[in-house]
């Protein structure tokens, strides 16, 4: 599933192995809890995880994530 993901998407992950890891172009996932399953004989974590993105350089737009500095010179150009 890595990489297939959209903007603010939300995974179940059992064993909490996405976290950190790439969704999408500039995004990674984010956990958001994390659960102990303790239904069978051995522990089995589960967490539910966002896709966000990568760093305070982008911000989401629509189903992705572009650079800050992008959006700010879209903005400018559809004021001119």
């Amino acid at each position: 599933m890595s990489g297939n993901c959209a903007y603010g998407e939300e995974i179940t992950d059992y064993g909490c192995h996405k976290t950190n890891q790439d969704c999408g172009i500039n995004m990674k996932f984010q956990k958001l809890y994390k659960v102990l399953l303790l239904e069978y004989s051995y522990p089995v974590s589960r967490c539910m995880q966002r896709c966000v993105c990568d760093k305070n350089a982008y911000i989401g737009n629509g189903r992705k994530c572009i650079k800050k500095e992008f959006l700010g010179q879209q903005k400018a150009t559809m004021v001119k």
